[in-house]
């Protein structure tokens, strides 16, 4: 089983790795989070312009809200999360989301990610366990999506 798992995992990484078009990968990448940080969603989103509403008139830039504080627009999620989040946008005076963006909408690179462990009797050798896979799964997500 765990082979399998092991497998599975070098699969993945191989077909990102090798991929002319790593965005392609995201759908697989927000499922292969899920599966194994066990978390119960994953949303992938982009830094993106408020939109407005606009008259038939308008030109073709005329939904850009420039003026407004940008948004984070989720355009991939876990499979059980597909239909409820991907082309839901999160402004910035909701959630914590937009902390991991540095002023002006560019990425910073220094956000951490915050998961929560329950500890059990072997509580110490298993949440390190734990916390070496979410660094090797975030190291891998970072090495290829954020550059």
């Amino acid at each position: 089983m765990i082979e399998d798992e092991k497998l599975e995992d070098e699969k993945f990484w191989k077909e990102v790795e090798t991929s002319p078009d790593p965005s392609k990968n995201l759908p697989s990448l927000a499922n292969y989070i899920e599966k194994n940080l066990k978390v119960t969603g994953v949303y992938i989103g982009k830094l993106e312009p408020k939109m407005k509403e606009i008259k038939d008139d308008d030109d073709d830039t005329a939904h850009i809200d420039e003026e407004a504080p940008k948004v984070i627009k989720f355009k991939h999620a876990n499979l059980s999360h597909e239909s409820i989040m991907i082309g839901k946008v999160l402004p910035p005076d909701q959630g914590m989301c937009h902390g991991l963006f540095g002023e002006g909408g560019e990425e910073d690179g220094e956000g951490e990610a915050a998961v929560e462990d329950e500890e059990d009797e072997e509580g110490a050798v298993a949440k390190e366990e734990g916390e070496k896979v979410k660094e090797d799964i975030l190291k891998k997500v970072k090495h290829t999506y954020v550059k």
